[in-house]
């Protein structure tokens, strides 16, 4: 499609997922709710500068916006909101977490993933991040996250082969990712979103390729194009909030749910919040009570 927009002289933009984009996974036809658009690039590929990029550069447009971005923020860590709100906040009874141990996760991503392949990331580097984790907390609890997509058998991982060498506690039902991350201690990732989101917890982040929300001055980067990145002027000191304001509000557009209309981030949230309350109200068994045979055979599809 870009060598065809080039041909004719025409511009183009690449669109992509945003960053709260809907109950349901994507994989499975769910409804979208936000989209980032890009006339530049897009923000997981790193070789080459995006608009997601150049407008958390733009520091000073950021300003007005930073008190919109602590109550989004806010209300997002409070309600345990993310990419996908499919699962019910909560940490699961079966795994017990030791108090008294430094908790480690480590991220895994699927195979393909383009955030991957233009974020520098080699499948060596899931072998470094497992590596490194054990080496610097050798005293850890080290859990692997895998992505909801491999869990719902639509994608492969890269971590499955390394689980059975280390010693490591594998997460391998879906659990609600603010509710882990706010168990964890440091976080391990090549480029996923769940490391912004550990950010937004205050977590210790470790990046091993090159996320959007890396050379900021808010992650501990280990890859080498990061100082390229800073030397070229690409990168420059950034606050949580002015990063939050450049991707959640700038970058990203959003579909009002109950309008079907051009939206806000708030729109989104509050639809998201009214989903949490149905779902808990129809939680357990529901007792239908004297019912005719006839209008039990109508009442068994809802």
């Amino acid at each position: 499609a870009i060598k065809q927009a080039v041909k004719k002289k025409k511009s183009h933009l690449l669109l992509e997922d945003g960053f709260i984009r809907s109950v349901g996974l994507g994989v499975e036809g769910d409804t979208p709710f936000s989209i980032v658009t890009d006339d530049l690039g897009i923000y997981y590929d790193t070789s080459k500068p995006s608009r997601l990029e150049q407008l958390i550069l733009d520091k000073s447009a950021l300003g007005p916006l930073l008190v919109d971005a602590r109550r989004a923020i806010d209300l997002i860590i409070a309600n345990h909101l993310s990419k996908y709100n499919h699962v019910k906040a909560g940490w699961p009874e079966h795994l017990p977490v030791n108090q008294n141990k430094k908790q480690v996760l480590v991220i895994d991503q699927t195979a393909g993933d383009m955030a991957l392949v233009y974020g520098g990331v080699t499948d060596d580097t899931f072998a470094q991040m497992i590596e490194a984790a054990k080496t610097e907390n050798p005293d850890a609890d080290i859990w692997v996250k895998i992505h909801p997509d491999v869990l719902a058998g639509k994608k492969a991982g890269h971590l499955t082969d390394y689980l059975s060498v280390y010693n490591i506690r594998v997460l391998s039902k879906n659990i609600n990712p603010i509710s882990l991350l706010e168990k964890m201690d440091r976080v391990y990732t090549a480029t996923s979103q769940m490391g912004f989101e550990a950010l937004l917890l205050g977590k210790e982040v470790i990046t091993y390729g090159v996320p959007w929300y890396a050379g900021w001055g808010l992650t501990i980067d280990r890859h080498p194009q990061i100082a390229e990145l800073l030397q070229s002027g690409r990168r420059e000191s950034r606050t949580l909030d002015e990063l939050f304001a450049a991707a959640y509000f700038k970058y990203s557009r959003y579909l009002n749910p109950y309008s079907q209309e051009q939206g806000t981030l708030f729109d989104v949230i509050d639809y998201l919040l009214m989903m949490q309350r149905r779902n808990s109200l129809l939680e357990g068994e529901v007792m239908c009570i004297g019912l005719t045979w006839w209008k039990k055979q109508i009442i068994k599809p809802f």
